[in-house]
């Protein structure tokens, strides 16, 4: 993927509870325990939540600096784990 690719990402909460939600940002996943904020000097910046059911298509551009995309759920047991799907579409 280059810097003038169109990139898109789709991704979902399969959850029948529209009361549990994802926290989804950008930022660093990999650094072993990513936090999702809005502050300039954390590692990512929280986009929105997505509840039960609900779905979001958003551009991507891939960084060095907020290249990851990670979620969060509220909710999530062994038992009872989130699922979220996901693709991601460029060109």
């Amino acid at each position: 993927m280059t810097l003038t690719s169109a990139a898109k990402v789709y991704i979902k909460y399969i959850e029948a509870d529209t009361s549990k939600y994802l926290t989804v940002g950008f930022g660093t996943a990999g650094a072993g325990t990513p936090t999702v904020n809005n502050s300039t000097t954390a590692p990512s910046f929280e986009l929105g939540r997505l509840y039960g059911e609900e779905w979001m298509i958003i551009p991507w551009s891939g960084t060095a600096d907020t290249g990851d995309i990670v979620v969060y759920p509220n909710v999530a047991t062994v038992a009872a784990p989130a699922i979220v799907e996901y693709i991601v579409f460029f060109d």
